[in-house]
């Protein structure tokens, strides 16, 4: 067995290099599927640890699986989707950013893994607002989310489900 009294534990930001440093928040694991039990059913989500950059690294596409359930339901796509966004620290100067999603219309809630993909622009945002700029190879931060819902409210309140899960990891661009 090994002696562990000694041992010194990586730091999650040890190994980086300062241009691809990234601002994380390091909370829920990647397997977002620890949430506790809801009565309306699950949404659990993971994602490819491997994102890849469109040929003028322009946009990150971003890719995993879903699983919705229960399957007696069909979402709203009005109150479902699926959200992306990365943060990429680029040398002193650049921090580059990105939102994407996809709306509800394609979520399908039948206790089975889905697959699912977004596309995330790169912008830096600065005095002007946001942009145009590049994803470079290396670390990148994401915080990936996604809901399904059915829900239908009144006067009296809402009903329906209402599931879903956000989490924060670190991504590699290549």
């Amino acid at each position: 067995m090994r002696d562990v009294r000694n041992v010194r534990h990586k730091s999650l930001v040890q190994g980086f290099r300062p241009d691809t440093l990234v601002a994380a928040s390091f909370g829920i694991p990647a397997e977002a599927a620890l949430n506790p039990p809801n009565p309306d059913g699950s949404f659990t989500m993971t994602e490819n640890k491997k994102a890849y950059t469109n040929h003028w690294k322009t946009v990150v596409t971003v890719s995993g699986m879903y699983t919705c359930s229960p399957s007696d339901w069909i979402p709203n796509p009005e109150n479902s989707g699926l959200n992306v966004g990365l943060t990429q620290i680029q040398g002193i100067r650049f921090v580059v950013t990105g939102q994407g999603g996809m709306g509800g219309e394609g979520l399908v809630c039948n206790s089975e893994p889905q697959s699912w993909s977004v596309d995330v622009p790169a912008n830096v945002s600065g005095d002007n607002g946001g942009t145009p700029a590049t994803w470079k190879a290396g670390k990148v931060a994401a915080n990936i989310g996604g809901n399904a819902s059915d829900q239908v409210c009144d006067q009296n309140g809402c009903s329906g489900h209402n599931i879903g899960t956000n989490f924060d990891m670190v991504l590699q661009i290549s």
